[in-house]
């Protein structure tokens, strides 16, 4: 949340960093030695599981299930 509407320069200012990079979506899951089946990445993707699916519903919809529908957030 701190690099909401801030610059990387802004962002690294404000943890006192010397420089700031960002990992893409695959260096994390290739850093985690994981993939998108076992992991939910909607926060970071913007695709999110249906909540029609009969699958997605309850609080702990997201687990133990890598067979749930996504789809790509309208913005």
């Amino acid at each position: 949340m701190i690099a909401h509407g801030r610059t990387v320069d802004q962002v690294a200012s404000e943890l006192g960093a010397d420089s700031l990079h960002y990992l893409s979506l695959q260096g994390v899951y290739d850093a985690v030695g994981g993939s998108r089946a076992a992991h939910c990445d909607a926060c970071f993707s913007g695709e999110y599981p249906l909540a029609g699916s009969g699958q997605a519903n309850g609080k702990y919809a997201l687990e133990g299930s890598s067979e749930l529908p996504l789809v790509r957030a309208q913005v």
